[in-house]
C-alpha cells in the first residue's frame, strides 16, 4: 500500500499546476499568440519541479515527452505506449520509434504515464516496448481498420516475433512504411 500511495503522490502533485478555477483563464488560453513551441532540451522551472522536454518522434514526428527528474517521472501520451499506433500519415516507422524509445531509457524515472490509460508503468515496460519495436513479428500480426484516421491504410497490429498468442505490447503499423507491401 506504501508503494501504491507514493505512486499516486507522483501523479497528484499535477493539482497545484492546474488552476482552482479554470474558467477565469480560459480566455488567456484560447490566445495563441501565448503559446510557445517547445523542442528537445527546453527545460521549465516550476519552483521545486523541472520539467524537460524530450522529442520521441514516432505516433508522430512532433510527439514529445515531458520528464519529471525532482519526481522519477516521464509522461509520453500517445508517444510511447503499450500499443502506439504508427500507421497514422504523420507517423514514422518502427526504426525511428525505437530510436526514440532508446532515448526514454537514458533518464533517471521510475513511473511512465502514457495517453488513454490508468495503468502506470515502468522501465520494463518501456524495455518491452523496445523489444516489440525493434523485434515485430509482421507474419503474425493482425489487420485492423484504418478508418477516417489513415485513408488508405490498412493497419497490422504486430506484437514480439515470439509472442505468437499476442500477449504483451503491441504497435500498428503502416505495412507499406515497413516496406511489407505495395
Amino acid at each position: 500500500m506504501e508503494k501504491t500511495l507514493k505512486v499516486f503522490n507522483k501523479i497528484f502533485f499535477w493539482r497545484i499546476l492546474v488552476p482552482k478555477h479554470p474558467e477565469d483563464t480560459d480566455e488567456g488560453r484560447m490566445n495563441f499568440s501565448n503559446w510557445h513551441f517547445v523542442k528537445e532540451g527546453d527545460t521549465f522551472d516550476l519552483g521545486d519541479l523541472t520539467v524537460q522536454v524530450i522529442e520521441i518522434p514516432g505516433h508522430t514526428q512532433g510527439s514529445i515527452a515531458v520528464y519529471f527528474k525532482e519526481k522519477k517521472l516521464m509522461i509520453t501520451s500517445d508517444g510511447a505506449n503499450p500499443a502506439t499506433w504508427l500507421y497514422l500519415p504523420e507517423s514514422t516507422d518502427t526504426a525511428a520509434y525505437a530510436a526514440s524509445l532508446h532515448k526514454l531509457e537514458k533518464y533517471d524515472f521510475e513511473t511512465i504515464l502514457t495517453g488513454h490509460s490508468l495503468q502506470l508503468f515502468g522501465r520494463k515496460d518501456l524495455k518491452d516496448w523496445i523489444h516489440v519495436a525493434e523485434h515485430p513479428g509482421f507474419s503474425h500480426g493482425k489487420k485492423q481498420k484504418g478508418g477516417a484516421f489513415a485513408p488508405g491504410v490498412t493497419p497490422l497490429q504486430v506484437w514480439a516475433e515470439e509472442d505468437t498468442k499476442h500477449k504483451g505490447p503491441s504497435i500498428v503499423i503502416d505495412p507499406v512504411k515497413e516496406g511489407l507491401r505495395r
